[in-house]
């Protein structure tokens, strides 16, 4: 089974790198070890009966909306919630941002939405502090083998799928073909010694040998560039929304099956982390997901989600309430994890100090090992 069409999303602006090459498109919600994911911490909502005893105006609530599974949905369906989702997202950037980081039809000088705006992307949106957004943008991010193995192996996978061979051949041949490698990963690279190299190149091999396992060597499986992440940024506005998509499958009448792969093992509190790819995809493409399969190499197991309006709607209140944060990040609640103690707010969050005086938080537990379903 192969895809019918390019994939591709919508990405009107993708100039916005730093003078480094590191910006967050180069990288990935586990290319930086957090706790995983996590809703923002919320304050409970003031009582309006616990003001002596008085009575409570009732307030008509509007419905719920239905839920809707996509998977089973014709195209046009499907295209029908890209758009509703896509109108939704630019109602929710009007009520927290009102006229902040609009574009200037006249200003000629090119804005940079990763200068000049927001980037709102998986990572922001699964890490557990939105305290976070208040520190430096680069979150003591540094690349190191742990870190570029996952780039590496999807580029070397992409060539295994394109020239078949060894995972070691197309190792490296992603290592000797660097042309499209962001340029803060191919300057690391660059000032690695032999054994760095070697490190480099055995770590991306097992990772490649452990995303066969998980998913196969079908040719329904289209491994997607890892630079750049799927992105939209919104119409007249310098704020955008990106999730890495590692592989596709299916075509225009079954509709597109995402995966997305990490180190770490899938757990249940996956569900927003697929919600939020899931959304990108959707406003992007303009066309909604059926299903979303997160995966872990280094683990050999996959969770698979079905996507449905109510997985889109719980992406949607978490990008609402982290766009809030990223335009005021000095009103970001701080909540502690495992986290803190690579924060550089630590010193002056005492909810921080308190839980590194506290010890480590528990790690989820894995998930059921995957069949290797190579359709996801």
């Amino acid at each position: 089974m192969t895809t019918e069409e390019d994939p591709a999303l919508d990405d009107p602006v993708l100039d916005g790198a730093d003078p480094d090459g590191r910006h967050p498109d180069d990288r990935h919600p586990d290319d930086r070890d957090e706790d995983g994911p996590h809703g923002g911490a919320g304050e409970e909502p003031d009582d309006p009966s616990a003001d002596g005893g008085g009575t409570t105006a009732e307030v008509a609530l509007p419905a719920p909306r239905p839920v809707v599974v996509v998977d089973g949905l014709d195209r046009d369906a499907r295209r029908e919630i890209g758009a509703d989702y896509r109108s939704r997202l630019l109602d929710v950037a009007q009520q927290v941002l009102g006229d902040r980081f609009l574009v200037d039809p006249g200003d000629r000088s090119r804005p940079d939405v990763y200068r000049d705006g927001l980037v709102l992307d998986a990572f922001d949106v699964t890490a557990r502090c939105p305290r976070r957004f208040a520190g430096p943008s680069d979150d003591a991010y540094r690349d190191s083998v742990r870190n570029g193995r996952r780039r590496v192996a999807l580029v070397a996978l992409r060539h295994l799928s394109a020239h078949g061979g060894t995972p070691a051949e197309a190792v490296r041949a992603a290592m000797a073909d660097r042309s499209e490698w962001p340029v803060g990963l191919a300057r690391w690279f660059e000032e690695l010694d032999r054994g760095g190299r070697v490190a480099l190149a055995a770590a991306a091999t097992t990772w490649v040998v452990g995303a066969l396992r998980l998913v196969g060597h079908g040719p329904g499986t289209q491994w997607r560039p890892p630079f750049p992440k799927p992105s939209w940024t919104l119409p007249g506005r310098l704020v955008r929304v990106s999730a890495a998509v590692d592989a596709t499958a299916g075509n225009a009448g079954s509709g597109d099956r995402l995966l997305v792969l990490a180190d770490r093992a899938p757990a249940a509190e996956d569900r927003l982390r697929a919600g939020f790819v899931s959304l990108v995809w959707t406003v992007g493409k303009g066309e909604a997901p059926v299903r979303v399969a997160l995966g872990s190499p280094a683990t050999g197991t996959m969770q698979r989600l079905t996507v449905d309006t109510a997985l889109l709607d719980l992406a949607l209140d978490r990008t609402e309430e982290l766009l809030g944060y990223l335009a005021e990040p000095q009103g970001a609640p701080a909540v502690p994890g495992r986290s803190c103690a690579l924060c550089d707010l630590l010193e002056d969050c005492p909810a921080g100090l308190r839980q590194l005086s506290a010890g480590p938080s528990p790690a989820a537990g894995p998930s059921a090992p995957s069949t290797g379903d190579p359709t996801m």
